[in-house]
């Protein structure tokens, strides 16, 4: 029976694996990002998202994209999410207004709702994966990130801008320490006479 043709046949050795091709969208490695250019205040984005009725996430997502691009992640912020949010949310407060308070379709706000949750967890597991990636990090809270949203992301920015950078050198090896063998006590010289 010809091997080609057997799918239970051992896998052939082809050679090395192929190596991904670059990025679509630039030839040249991504620059690891400074997190001190993103700190802002988080009273401020309390206060915009207030003041906002809740629309200050998704433009605080939006305006972050390219800072979640510039990290090292396979999988960019994509446009559609938070831009997507924000329009439907724009759409169902507009037909809120003009159809009254019992339409059916505040669905579309629950859609809106969605596309927002999808696009803060996009930054959520960005930021995660940049943060593994350094050693700087660990897990990110989901249950944070579900109910705090672009405001529990601002503050990890903040927490990681307030942290010292990192040293160019690696950390030198740590010695371990000698055990001290227990000596054998000698024998007690005895007095001469």
């Amino acid at each position: 029976m010809n091997r080609e043709l057997n799918p239970y046949a051992p896998p052939r050795d082809d050679g090395p694996l192929p190596v991904d091709p670059p990025r679509p969208h630039s030839g040249r490695p991504r620059e690891r990002p400074d997190y001190r250019e993103e700190r802002r205040s988080l009273a401020l984005c309390v206060f915009l998202t207030v003041v906002s009725c809740g629309f200050y996430p998704m433009i605080w997502v939006l305006l972050r994209r390219p800072f979640f691009n510039r990290l090292h992640r396979r999988d960019d912020m994509p446009l559609w999410a938070p831009a997507g949010a924000c329009a439907v949310q724009v759409l169902a407060v507009v037909v809120g207004v003009l159809a009254g308070p019992d339409n059916p379709v505040r669905l579309v706000g629950y859609a809106g709702g969605a596309l927002a949750l999808f696009a803060v967890f996009r930054g959520k597991s960005i930021l995660e994966a940049d943060l593994l990636s350094r050693d700087r990090g660990r897990r990110l809270s989901g249950a944070a990130t579900f109910f705090f949203g672009a405001l529990y992301l601002q503050w990890v920015i903040n927490r990681e801008a307030d942290r010292p950078p990192p040293e160019d050198e690696p950390p030198p090896p740590r010695r371990r320490k000698k055990r001290k063998k227990p000596r054998a006590e000698a024998p007690a010289a005895e007095p001469q006479a």
